[in-house]
């Protein structure tokens, strides 16, 4: 195995590979200033007038994709977001019902922990609207929670006793 360098024509790149340093330069820019073609050529600034806002330039060269790397892509795979009940203007809220994340967030709970409490029996009732769909009724999450409602920490050891 020979531990020679490599040369510089004989390494292979995608060229749909981007990169991220490269910077575009007119080759008549680089002949003239005399630099090479890799590095890019700055403007100097002539004057400053503080009393005068100067608006940044937009720089339209650079790759949307380097923009996507960067900042993130604008528009992400899979489904949008849905905006909490609590995001949107309170209409009719009694006769809607709510989801799984909606009727955690107003119990106070992780939807997760409302999943598992489903599974179990524990919970409030639900509706199963479709095979997937969960919905909970907001009158039956206001019994339940009053159903869980305690005065003291021995009720709840009273109770684990008489079953």
């Amino acid at each position: 195995m020979s531990r020679g360098r490599i040369k510089p024509g004989s390494v292979k790149v995608a060229k749909d590979q981007l990169d991220l340093f490269a910077a575009p330069v007119a080759s008549s820019d680089c002949a003239t200033k005399g630099a090479p073609a890799s590095v890019a050529v700055v403007q100097p600034v002539v004057s400053v007038d503080p009393a005068v806002p100067v608006a940044p330039a937009k720089d339209t060269s650079v790759d949307p994709r380097v923009l996507d790397f960067i900042v993130g892509p604008s528009r992400k795979r899979g489904r949008p977001t849905k905006a909490l009940q609590s995001d949107l203007p309170q209409t009719n809220d009694d006769k809607r019902l709510l989801d799984v994340r909606e009727a955690a967030q107003r119990l106070g709970l992780s939807k997760s922990t409302l999943d598992k409490m489903r599974c179990s029996g524990d919970g409030p009732r639900y509706i199963r609207a479709t095979v997937r769909a969960v919905r909970y009724d907001p009158a039956d999450l206001a019994a339940f929670a009053e159903s869980r409602r305690q005065r003291s920490t021995s009720e709840e050891a009273v109770a684990a006793f008489s079953k």
